[in-house]
């Protein structure tokens, strides 16, 4: 094993980063971009280089990282997996520019595989919900002056969902590098919701409204 230290937005430290791997390993089967950010507050306090950062935290680094590592990749016919959010599919309230730019993640990614199918390479994406840890009391910037609820300062914004073992998000990611699949969304009930939005976005939001935070 090798730890390699470089900024995940910057295309001379991927470049070099994967270099580096491939004088040890002569080989790459995965790329799994986990780099990101997460975000609380009101889209209408929302500043717009607050929004850069985040872009750069979720989407240029997976940018960045898939383009440097797709050349070796074709060699192996390997797979990049995008780590998104439950975020990716739906739009709670009060989490600023994250989910903006997890939409704008899933985007890409599905972009992503429709143009590396033919070359053999395979690029998944897992949505998560919130996720158990240790988590900062005010990990996103939470505080008085946000204008936010207090709840929203937690995991998943506030989402009545169960926090997940990082374990099965770990072997989530996995699954989709073996067996190849396209989105794995976690925990899987809340598929439901997703299914409810492609028919009836109106709702879908009364839903969310009624599990997040208000």
């Amino acid at each position: 094993m090798i730890t390699v230290t470089a900024d995940a937005t910057s295309s001379q430290d991927t470049l070099k980063a994967v270099e580096l791997h491939l004088e040890s390993f002569d080989r790459l089967d995965a790329l799994v971009n986990v780099v990101g950010q997460s975000d609380r507050g009101r889209i209408e306090d929302l500043d717009a280089q607050k929004l850069r950062e985040l872009f750069d935290a979720n989407v240029i680094s997976a940018l960045q990282c898939s383009q440097a590592c797709l050349p070796a990749l074709r060699q192996t016919r390997g797979a990049i997996v995008n780590i998104g959010s439950l975020a990716s599919r739906v739009a709670p309230r009060f989490l600023g520019g994250y989910v903006i730019v997890k939409h704008a993640l899933a985007g890409m990614t599905r972009q992503m595989r429709m143009e590396c199918e033919a070359d053999g390479v395979h690029v998944g994406l897992v949505c998560p919900g919130p996720i158990a840890g240790k988590h900062a009391p005010n990990r996103y910037g939470v505080d008085e002056e946000s204008n936010v609820p207090a709840d929203a300062a937690a995991p998943g914004g506030g989402a009545k969902l169960q926090l997940l073992d990082p374990v099965d998000v770990a072997q989530a990611v996995i699954r989709c590098i073996v067996k190849r699949e396209i989105e794995i969304i976690m925990p899987p009930k809340t598929r439901l919701l997703m299914g409810i939005n492609a028919v009836s976005p109106k709702l879908a939001d009364w839903i969310l409204s009624k599990k997040s935070s208000k």
